[in-house]
């Protein structure tokens, strides 16, 4: 009971601070780098946190710890305490909201040279997410992100992957349309590290992601693969940065987004290579198609190299449905929309195919409105 009693009090001071922080932090501006194409003012946001939240946990592995926020301090606290706030760091009123009212979450520590995979469903659920995977370990991990709410969603996920550990993180967001989210994840990978991202994103009026890796130790290397569906008039707004800390990481990033309707969207990408990360090998590309005169995307790749030997680039394009595809296909005997489904469809589909949770993969499929094609992979 003391123990209990002692991580409460150890919680509501953070909670407190946050609280104080999210007051005195100044609120984004467009004219700020990192929010340049999100207009906070004119989405409206009412910061309010969700009133039900709910966590649903699944794990193959009962020699693993996979447990939700109340069971991990309950039982867990000193391990829990350990991770908790390494990467999620109240820099800016948007994390300030989070950590001033997460109320669920989950904690999977994943112990040396096991294995296991995990699935999770955070239905309206400002979620704080601690994932450790030990040395030589492995975790297959999957999330989907639902419910339909006016207030504001948050969630944050800390990932630590040990030496020559490897870790699989699938996440879906399908909120409805009513709903604002933001959503931070950050991984730290040791020596010979390995970290797949995939990341989809399907629902919400607004969606805000970041995903950032940190390369920390050599020979780790990570994919991040990021894509996303808007339409009506909802607004979608992705980060990917890759910082390489030490020599000889490597790592790819594909972002790729369709714009329907009025929907609009904004991509940045950054590549960071410090002085000491030499033999870096990193690549990002973006690519979004707009369907419709009045969708809108902006991508900002960006690179920044502090090392001479390095192999660092990056690639954007951005444009509307080919006329004369379309022309041809609707010549084939396919009305309009139909072609333009297909077009999506094709552009879409090999991102989502790398995806390797199946019943994710035709989730998002689903949700977007296009069928999927190809053999499992």
């Amino acid at each position: 009971m003391e123990m209990l009693q002692a991580n409460a009090k150890w919680l509501a001071a953070i909670r407190e601070k946050a609280k104080k922080d999210f007051d005195s932090f100044p609120f984004p501006q467009e004219r700020d780098e990192a929010w340049r194409y999100t207009d906070m003012r004119k989405l409206k946001i009412d910061f309010r946190p969700s009133d039900t939240s709910s966590v649903a946990l699944g794990c193959d592995n009962d020699n693993i710890i996979a447990a939700d926020l109340a069971t991990a301090l309950q039982k867990y606290p000193d391990l829990w305490k350990k991770y908790f706030g390494q990467l999620a760091k109240p820099m800016d009123k948007i994390i300030s909201f989070h950590l001033a009212h997460f109320s669920d979450g989950i904690f999977v520590y994943v112990p040396k040279n096991m294995q296991a995979t995990v699935s999770a469903v955070f239905e309206s659920a400002n979620a704080h997410n601690i994932i450790a995977v030990e040395e030589g370990a492995s975790l297959n991990y999957s999330e989907e992100l639902v419910g339909d709410t006016d207030a504001v969603m948050t969630d944050a996920t800390e990932v630590f992957a040990g030496e020559d550990a490897q870790i699989t993180f699938n996440s879906l967001q399908s909120y409805g349309l009513n709903t604002n989210a933001f959503s931070a994840k950050a991984a730290a990978l040791q020596r010979n590290a390995g970290m797949k991202w995939m990341l989809f994103s399907a629902g919400a009026r607004f969606h805000r992601l970041d995903a950032t890796t940190y390369f920390n130790g050599e020979g780790a290397s990570a994919e991040t693969i990021s894509a996303f569906l808007s339409k009506g008039q909802q607004h979608t707004d992705i980060t990917t940065n890759a910082f390489h800390n030490v020599p000889h990481t490597t790592n790819n990033i594909l972002a790729k987004g369709v714009l329907l309707d009025k929907s609009t969207a904004v991509y940045r990408g950054l590549i960071r290579i410090e002085k000491p990360a030499q033999k870096t090998n990193s690549y990002l590309s973006d690519h979004m198609l707009m369907v419709g005169d009045e969708a809108l995307a902006n991508s900002i790749p960006s690179l920044q190299i502090g090392a001479n030997d390095v192999k660092a680039s990056h690639g954007s394009t951005k444009g509307y449905v080919d006329e004369e595809q379309l022309f041809y296909l609707e010549s084939r005997g396919l009305e309009r929309q139909e072609a333009e489904q297909l077009i999506v469809q094709g552009f879409l589909v090999p991102a989502i195919m790398k995806m390797n949770n199946i019943q994710l993969r035709e989730k998002f499929a689903q949700a977007i409105g296009i069928a999927q094609e190809g053999d499992d992979e």
